[in-house]
């Protein structure tokens, strides 16, 4: 699957694709992906509640926190679907 992350990600500094949409070994193949209700259907997690979600980690009870605020982090980490879906 070809990755659109950018130049600057690094995925040693710890929240990558599974730490939000679980793990991925039964949905990673393209061909599921391009189907959303079939990479539902095999484990991905999507979220409909985002800063909800993002917030279950990112607040002031984590001992890294250093404020957060959703709509501006968001931008910088929101990701299209893959190339040739739906």
């Amino acid at each position: 699957m070809p990755s659109e992350l950018e130049d600057t990600f690094d995925k040693t500094q710890g929240v990558q694709c599974e730490t939000c949409h679980g793990p991925g070994s039964e949905y990673k193949k393209l061909s599921i992906m391009k189907d959303k209700a079939k990479a539902q259907e095999n484990g991905m997690i999507v979220h409909s509640e985002g800063e909800a979600f993002c917030t279950g980690c990112h607040n002031s009870e984590s001992p890294t926190f250093k404020g957060f605020n959703y709509a501006e982090y968001w931008e910088k980490i929101k990701h299209p679907k893959p190339a040739g879906s739906e």
